[in-house]
C-alpha cells in the first residue's frame, strides 16, 4: 500500500516512529498509529513508542496539545489496540482540518484494510 503524507516532515516522522517500533510500513497497527502521530508533527511522541506504546507517557504528553492532535493520537492509540483508547470517530472528525480527515480516512483503511 502507497502511503499518502501531507508533507514530507509528516513522511520523515513516519519513518522514524516506524523504525523506533522496528516493525515494518505494512502492519496494519503500528501502520494507521504511526500515520496518525506524524500527522501531528509532534517529534516527542518518539519517547512514547518503543515495541510498544508507553501509555503512560502519551497522556502526560499530549496534555498541552491542541483537540485536534490531541484526536489525532488517541485515535492513532484506538487504531494500535481498540483497549488503549475509546475516542470515537464523530469527535475524532469534527476537531481535524480536511487535510487531517484524510489522514484519518487513510488510518482507517489501513487499519480495518477497506
Amino acid at each position: 500500500m502507497t502511503l499518502e503524507f501531507k508533507s514530507k516532515m509528516q513522511s520523515e516522522l513516519f519513518d522514524k516512529i516506524m523504525h523506533k517500533m522496528n516493525v515494518t510500513k505494512f502492519d496494519r497497527y503500528y501502520s494507521s498509529m504511526a500515520l496518525l502521530w506524524s500527522a501531528t508533527y509532534k517529534e516527542e511522541l518518539l519517547n512514547c513508542v518503543d515495541q510498544g506504546v508507553k501509555l503512560d507517557k502519551v497522556k502526560e504528553v499530549i496534555k498541552p496539545y491542541t483537540n485536534g492532535e490531541k484526536s489525532l493520537i488517541r485515535f492513532g492509540l484506538q487504531c494500535f489496540n481498540e483497549n488503549m483508547d475509546n475516542i470515537t470517530l464523530p469527535e475524532v472528525l469534527e476537531s481535524l482540518d480536511e487535510k487531517n480527515r484524510e489522514i484519518v480516512k487513510q488510518a482507517l483503511r489501513i487499519r480495518y484494510n477497506i
